[in-house]
């Protein structure tokens, strides 16, 4: 395992220098001039080139990026043009926002989906079955935008369940979780759709196999049969889906983040797009990035835990 765990941890470092190399070319072919965003249009040509040599922003394309690949060997994000603060505080003080909320929504994904894909594939072809088909594909299919502003004035500005913006004291559990809730379970209802149809999918291919005609014909339970021998089986694909659909979640939770107006990393990257602040944008997708590569690294981990069959050489 800890050979394992070197090797991807080793594999992590070039992906995310290709990460870093793709968003900073990228980021640099968006239409605009940042010192203009910062000066407007109207500002003096002097002004202008000042600020640019400040920023070194008049250098060539390729010493900036050169500069900013040995920032990162030293762990140095870069100061954001904008506001000029360091990048590595900012996303310090704005991650755990972001964090708490896809951590959360996957939780509740992950929590209502299994049991509800399980019980979908044990009683296939039923009522329950069906009216959970058609409403995990309409919530699927639901862009989040919608289905928060639908949360919003139903239980906000109508029930008055939850508060419609803002992310609460901080330090304070109640006053987190409440204003987490609305938002973690928006972001939640897609996760909890897409893992029950997946997990129905794989219970209905895992009670196919052989091995389960054999525990049956033991004369096993069929509680025994499903839980114990085609559940563990059927979660692995879907565990591996989910690590791979966090990408997803994490834009989902700055789509989620900018209308509830919660901070967190995707308030960052539409202010440094906005802004056009290329080392905010280049450190805030290179977090994400990160993020990505180490949930797929855990997911990878938790096969052992899942199914002791599995062993990593």
């Amino acid at each position: 395992m800890a050979a394992y765990l070197g090797r991807r941890l080793i594999y992590i470092i070039p992906t995310a220098l290709g990460v870093a190399t793709i968003v900073f070319f990228i980021i640099h072919l968006i239409p605009g001039d940042p010192v203009l965003a910062m000066l407007g249009d109207d500002a003096p040509t002097e002004a202008v080139e000042d600020v640019r040599r400040a920023l070194g922003l008049d250098q060539p394309l390729s010493t900036q990026y050169l500069q900013f690949i040995g920032g990162l060997f030293r762990g140095d994000l870069g100061v954001s043009i904008t506001a000029p603060r360091p990048i590595a505080s900012e996303v310090r003080r704005v991650l755990p926002y972001t964090i708490e909320l896809a951590g959360t929504a996957m939780l509740i994904g992950l929590t209502l989906g299994l049991p509800l894909g399980i019980t979908q594939a044990v009683k296939r072809a039923s009522g329950l079955d069906f009216v959970a088909s058609v409403i995990s594909v309409i919530w699927y299919a639901a862009p989040i935008f919608w289905v928060a502003l639908l949360g919003m004035y139903f239980f906000s500005l109508r029930l008055g369940w939850f508060p419609l913006t803002g992310a609460g004291e901080r330090g304070n559990i109640t006053s987190t979780l409440y204003y987490l809730a609305l938002p973690a379970i928006t972001l939640g209802l897609r996760r909890i759709a897409l893992v029950a149809r997946m997990m129905r999918s794989s219970v209905l291919d895992v009670l196919g196999q052989d091995y389960i005609r054999t525990a049956r014909s033991k004369g096993l339970s069929e509680r025994i049969v499903v839980y114990r021998h085609a559940v563990k089986n059927a979660v692995i694909p879907v565990i591996t889906a989910s690590g791979m659909e966090f990408g997803t979640l994490l834009g989902g939770a700055v789509i989620t983040e900018i209308i509830f107006v919660r901070p967190g990393m995707g308030r960052l990257i539409v202010q440094g797009i906005l802004g056009r602040d290329y080392p905010m944008v280049q450190g805030t997708l290179l977090i994400f990035a990160l993020i990505f590569l180490f949930v797929n690294l855990l997911v990878d981990v938790s096969y052992a835990g899942i199914d002791p069959r599995i062993r990593y050489d």
